[in-house]
């Protein structure tokens, strides 16, 4: 299927399925190797994780922005000499 890589909320869907698929290790690409010492084997992944992570935040707020949805990666402090009232 293709994305629609103009829209935020379709790139942040894409972006979050790969990023899921790369924590669970579903793209990692498997090296064999045969040597003296018998047969090594390493697996990577290809992508940076926290690109990925970063650029998918991003797409989501745009999506949010686009949307009028409140931004779930948006946090809230309670600043300084704040008092409550009753």
């Amino acid at each position: 299927m293709a994305v629609d890589w103009d829209s935020p909320c379709a790139r942040y869907a894409a972006l979050r399925d790969a990023y899921y698929s790369l924590l669970s290790g579903g793209t990692e690409t498997l090296i064999r190797r045969k040597g003296p010492m018998g047969e090594e084997e390493v697996r990577y992944g290809v992508a940076k994780l926290e690109t990925l992570k970063l650029e998918m935040i991003a797409a989501q707020a745009e999506c949010s922005a686009e949307t009028g949805t409140p931004n779930p990666n948006r946090r809230f402090a309670i600043r300084g000499g704040a008092q409550r009232r009753c």
